[in-house]
């Protein structure tokens, strides 16, 4: 989750949409389970807004803006002003609700709650005009039945009678649970967020051999269908990261399901829907050529999984591009309503410095000179238009279902000299890592795991050094932490490195990673902690739209692995692409591949740097509900 409550108290509420008001503040009082800090500020707000609010509101509303007490007291006081226009026709507490679902804005606030007590009051007249109606019914019944002698009452009459008597509702109050953790206090002085940051010296002696580890993380893209699995699939079999007896099963499995071509991806594929080819979720593997330790991943290729390709894509040093070079799938796939360009866009935009191109199912036309030559030069005119350099490309034609090129070269054909797909990810050199960079550790996921004492996060370690026994901050949350294990290569460690993917083990208990540790979240060092932000200025480049951007669209921002919605406050100018210079002030709107620098405001917090700081936290994706519609790079952190 992207905030540890998501206002949950509120969604958990009475069934009804809207209540007429009988009091203020009814109902179960929540236990809750506080810091004696906490629940002096939570006390403290009770008493100064005269006790209107609930508890468990007043808490609701410190979780979703990180206990910033003096954001909440603003938001309370303008949650009072509404409530006064609409005093006896709704809860308090609910009121908060449509204020929090309408971005903490006043006026679209009152226009949510007006809208909705017109809907409630005309439902609610009809609803008594159907009363009256019923009530006239059963006189004219009553009427007529009095005029027969020892009369009883009907089965019907008998059941409402019960009803009235034994069927009362009684609204379920679910506990507020709130666990003691303890919390960091983030910056106040909001200059300290757009300065550059010194080298560190974390006090340890790593070898120049330790410092060049020799593994990647290479992510295989593609539009749907392309081959993806399959081709990682029968590359983990022929490297013997999938054995003969698994691969048996596998094939027998893909056979009983009619899907018998689906063996190597089957390897891949977990849940149902992919076990039918389309892949939902990012696979994670890892494989070893001579020289390089390759951790693989696996991403969906299908239009609606495109958040899980960037999850995958985020994560990555090098991607591996698969074509279907097959009769019309590729055009198919390149042309508009295709993943392909928007895969390889996206890849650029997350800094991926090399990129192989496997022209797949080569097979299917004969290995075809003219066919590969075709696919292969659309794509890499494609990569150049937006900004690989030809020495970040490499081309190869192969087969992922038959194996052909991928471990040695496919004799049956005359024309392709270069080498097969291990050789070439066997070249592929670990990217030179940072380790004196303030500590970031991307967390990929949180989870409780058997006999461990505490929470385990696994993830991918962006900057600096991080050592058993460091205290640490998870961000935006700003939970405070020690690290009580670290493992790396299913070994346990004393220190990690930039570039490691490992696991820690911190002393958080294991019942709260649910509610306030989740995939793009940060651990971080006290010192130079990442900043956590709801507002962003940024450097944007538009894709190719459908439709212009204009000033307060809706988008959902993704900043490596971690993603919130927010919206389009402010474009401060369009700007040329190619020397920096303002072309226009205070646009009306963005079109296809202009270039603007933009305020972003955020729903809830999230964590970023300066591009200038930190290119993988600097980096920003926007997305309307169904495509990418840009990237940008931080400017300013506000």
């Amino acid at each position: 989750m992207s905030r540890h409550t998501q206002l949950k108290g509120f969604l958990e509420e009475a069934d009804e949409e809207f209540e007429f008001e009988e009091q203020q503040n009814g109902g179960p009082i929540d236990d809750y389970d506080l810091s004696p800090e906490d629940e002096t500020i939570v006390e403290d707000l009770q008493s100064e807004f005269s006790n209107q609010f609930s508890k468990k509101t007043i808490i609701d509303v410190l979780d979703s803006e990180e206990w910033d007490v003096d954001m909440v007291r603003k938001i309370l006081k303008e949650a009072l002003e509404i409530y006064e226009k609409f005093a006896g026709q709704i809860k308090i507490d609910k009121l908060v609700e449509h204020f929090y679902n309408t971005y903490w804005n006043k006026k679209d606030c009152i226009k949510r709650i007006d809208e909705i007590v017109k809907q409630k009051q005309e439902q609610e007249q009809k609803a008594q005009e159907r009363k009256a109606k019923k009530e006239q019914q059963n006189e004219q019944q009553k009427k007529v039945r009095k005029q027969s002698t020892n009369l009883k009452p009907t089965r019907k009459e008998s059941q409402e009678l019960s009803r009235e008597l034994l069927n009362e509702k009684t609204k379920k109050e679910n506990q507020h649970h709130s666990i003691k953790i303890e919390r960091f206090q983030q910056e106040t002085d909001i200059s300290n967020y757009n300065k550059i940051y010194p080298q560190i010296d974390y006090k340890i002696n790593i070898s120049e051999e330790e410092q060049q580890s020799n593994h990647i993380n290479l992510v295989t893209v593609g539009h749907v269908d392309s081959g993806k699995s399959t081709l990682i699939g029968h590359l983990r079999y022929i490297l013997k990261d999938i054995d003969s007896r698994q691969m048996h099963k596998l094939e027998k499995e893909s056979n009983q399901n009619n899907k018998g071509s689906f063996k190597y991806a089957y390897a891949q594929d977990e849940l149902e829907q992919e076990k039918q080819g389309i892949t939902v979720h990012v696979g994670y593997n890892t494989i070893k050529t001579d020289n390089v330790e390759i951790n693989l991943l696996d991403s969906p290729g299908h239009q609606d999984y495109v958040p899980h390709m960037i999850g995958g894509t985020a994560q990555a040093d090098y991607a591996m591009l698969v074509i279907d070079s097959g009769p019309n799938s590729f055009e198919s796939g390149f042309e508009k309503g295709g993943q392909t360009k928007e895969h390889a866009y996206l890849i650029k935009a997350f800094g991926v410095e090399r990129v192989i191109v496997a022209i797949n199912k080569m097979d299917l036309h004969d290995w075809d000179k003219e066919r590969f030559n075709e696919v292969s030069g659309k794509v890499v005119s494609y990569l150049l238009s937006i900004g690989f350099s030809s020495q970040q490309i490499r081309t190869i034609p192969l087969s992922g279902f038959k194996g052909q090129n991928i471990s040695k070269p496919y004799k049956e054909q005359k024309w392709y000299n270069g080498p097969c797909l291990i050789e070439l990810l066997d070249s592929l050199k670990p990217p030179k890592r940072d380790t004196q960079k303030p500590l970031r550790f991307n967390v990929f996921s949180a989870t409780n795991k058997r006999n461990i004492s505490g929470l385990c996060m696994a993830g991918k370690l962006e900057g600096g050094i991080l050592k058993k026994g460091d205290k640490i901050i998870v961000q935006p949350h700003g939970i405070i932490a020690q690290v009580k294990e670290i493992t790396l290569n299913n070994q346990k460690t004393q220190y990690a490195k930039s570039g490691d993917n490992i696991e820690i083990i911190s002393q958080l208990k294991h019942d709260i990673e649910e509610r306030y540790v989740d995939t793009g979240n940060v651990v971080c060092g006290f010192q130079y902690a990442i900043p956590v932000t709801k507002s962003l200025i940024i450097e944007f480049v538009a894709f190719d739209l459908i439709y212009p951007i204009l000033k307060g669209a809706e988008v959902m921002v993704y900043i490596n692995t971690a993603k919130t919605d927010g919206f389009l406050y402010k474009i401060t100018k369009l700007i040329d692409k190619n020397n920096g210079n303002v072309l226009k002030k205070n646009p009306k709107c963005i079109k296809s591949n202009e270039c603007a620098e933009i305020k972003l405001n955020l729903r809830s917090n999230i964590c970023a740097e300066l591009y200038a700081n930190y290119k993988t936290y600097g980096r920003v994706i926007l997305r309307d509900s169904k495509h990418t519609i840009g990237v940008g790079i931080i400017k300013e952190i506000l």
